[in-house]
């Protein structure tokens, strides 16, 4: 029964993912043929995925073991996806996409954390933009998916910037970025004074007074993926940064 559950519902998530890729494009082509599609299976897809989130509860409350944390898993990801939905359609056409977006991604990690793996630690990699405390690098976007970690999890969370001096990086659609030129006064032209490969600086949680540490407490320029200039105090964005001297396209698992 088990097996059936998760194949079942397996194909009515992978159609709703395909739903929300069509989606996707309304942010920028709302005359496209995938966003009059998404438009069009909207709403179908959204109340599949609101059937679904009730009708496992069932089966984990009578499983077991690994068996139970599986069947959570995939209604925690059918949850995920009803809100990917949701904020894809009460956003493709106003400029507020990503604090909806981020706020979806941050209560994603808290259910995993409180839900699945509670006696766990977690890690997640995305976008500085994204676990960033308050910067996302982009224009009047609302808070980041760090905010709301920050909030919810105080000192339980460790957030670490990544940062590249050049080279290139990858958009979402697997274009090639190039690295920018550094910005004065930033902490990609101080991590380049030091000439290594790769640096981690992790920040104290108060300024130290006579440790010469005074310019991390104050704004300071830094891309948030080697693209997008900002300006803060960069220990108000995060708790370390990684810094690499050079970073270069990722191989696609296709």
């Amino acid at each position: 029964m088990l097996y059936y559950v998760k194949w079942n519902k397996h194909k009515e998530q992978t159609s709703a993912i395909t739903v929300g890729q069509l989606g996707y494009n309304c942010i920028t082509d709302k005359a496209s043929p995938d966003c009059a599609n998404f438009l069009a299976s909207y709403q179908s897809k959204a109340a599949e995925l609101a059937n679904l989130v009730p009708a496992l509860t069932p089966y984990i409350e009578r499983a077991t073991g690994s068996n139970k944390q599986t069947l959570e898993m995939l209604q925690l990801v059918t949850i995920n996806l009803q809100k990917r939905l949701e904020v894809t359609k009460q956003n493709y056409d106003r400029i507020g996409f990503y604090e909806p977006r981020d706020r979806v991604m941050a209560d994603n990690i808290t259910a995993l954390a409180n839900r699945i793996y509670p006696q766990e630690k977690i890690m997640v990699w995305a976008h500085n933009g994204h676990i960033s405390h308050s910067i996302s690098g982009y224009v009047d976007t609302g808070r980041t998916m760090g905010s709301f970690l920050a909030a919810t999890w105080g000192p339980q969370l460790y957030s670490i910037g990544l940062f590249m001096l050049r080279g290139e990086t990858a958009n979402n659609d697997g274009s090639i970025m190039q690295v920018q030129p550094l910005l004065g006064d930033s902490i990609e032209t101080y991590a380049a004074s030091l000439h290594l490969a790769a640096v981690f600086i992790p920040f104290p949680l108060q300024n130290q007074a006579g440790s010469g540490d005074d310019w991390l407490f104050r704004p300071i320029n830094f891309y948030t993926w080697g693209r997008y200039p900002s300006q803060a105090p960069i220990t108000e964005q995060f708790n370390a940064v990684l810094v690499i001297d050079h970073s270069s396209m990722p191989e696609y698992v296709r």
